[in-house]
Parts: C-alpha cells; structure tokens; sequence
C-alpha cells in the first residue's frame, strides 16, 4: 500500500492528483500556480510528496500526437531532472540538519509535515524511496475537457479545473496498469523513464 501522486505540468497551473493508499482510485489535489514557469514549484511538489508520503510519482510527458519528443516533451524531462536535484538538495539539508524547517517553498508546510507526521528518518525514506514516472499524456486534457463537461461544468471552471482533473486521468491510467500488471506486489515498471 502507498500513495501515488500524478502531475500535470502546464504553464499557468500544475495539476495534482493522488491515489488511494490501495493504489486503485486517483482524485483531484489541487492546483499550483506555476506563474508562467512551472519550475517555479519544484519546492511545492517535494513538500506534496513528504506530507502526503508518497512513493511514486506520474509526471505527464506531452508527446506529440505521432508518438515523437517535442519541445514540450524535453522540457518536461528537464523538470523531472530538476525534481530530482531539489529532492537531493532537501535530503542533503535534512541530513546536515541545517535550515530543514526554513524557507521551503515559502511557507511553513515542510515544517508542520515534518513535525506532525513525520520524523526526519521518515522524512528521509520517503524522498530516498521514491520512485518517478514519465508517462504519455496524450489526450489527458481532452478526456479532462470531456469528463468536465459530461458533468456540467462550465467552460469557466474547466479552465480552473483542468490541470487537477488531467493529473486524475494521467494518474488513474497509471495506477490501471499497474493494477493489471502487478497487483499483489511493490514492483513498479513505468511507462517511460528519464534517460
């Protein structure tokens, strides 16, 4: 049993879902404000992943439609290379104890996840641990779009709702194939890797 965390990367707002901890359900967790730049919430995601203790990570990789790597695509493999720098430098500060409750992401979220739930051992396995998943995003925001409006929603609030709801789809087909494939046991193939 753990949680999942699914991330769709758009320039205005990073979409977040997380599963059940039977890994079977994804749901909305939120947006980020990316402010034009969605490298600007790398500390934000790392503290996702410590509050909510997760273990594996879905960031959306926007191929084209033929399958190739675009320019989306290689900017998106550059944030999960960054993710992966900022979870080393938050391990580093929590081993050397320096500032582990200061500044991370502005706010004092790392703290109280820290504190509340949290020692720093388990801090630490859990950003060790954690596994990070490039998976095709093709058509997530159109089935998002799809799935908003067959609810009624408004073209207002798709615009607000559909980078959280695109993070469920992506999510939701990841935590499908790996109920189909490995239901019963912790092994985790992903779909697409960073090189």
């Amino acid at each position: 049993m753990s949680i999942w965390l699914g991330i769709d990367l758009g320039q205005a707002r990073v979409g977040l879902a997380l599963s059940d901890p039977n890994m079977v359900l994804a749901h909305p967790a939120g947006n980020l404000q990316a402010y034009g730049d969605y490298f600007h919430v790398l500390d934000e995601v790392v503290d996702t992943i410590l509050e909510h203790h997760v273990r594996v990570v879905v960031v959306g990789l926007p191929l084209q439609l033929d399958g190739t790597v675009g320019a989306s695509a290689k900017k998106a493999q550059r944030w999960v290379k960054a993710l992966h720098r900022t979870i080393e430098e938050r391990i580093t500060q929590i081993q050397d104890g320096e500032g582990i409750f200061d500044n991370f992401a502005g706010t004092d979220k790392f703290a109280e996840s820290v504190q509340a739930d949290q020692s720093v051992e388990q801090a630490l396995a859990t950003l060790q641990e954690l596994t990070i998943i490039l998976r095709d995003e093709r058509l997530t925001t159109v089935t998002a779009h799809h799935q908003m409006s067959q609810s009624g929603l408004s073209m207002r609030k798709h615009r607000s709702g559909v980078d959280q709801q695109s993070a469920v789809v992506l999510l939701q087909s990841a935590l499908d194939e790996y109920q189909a494939q490995y239901a019963g046991s912790e092994s985790v193939t992903p779909a697409y890797t960073e090189e």
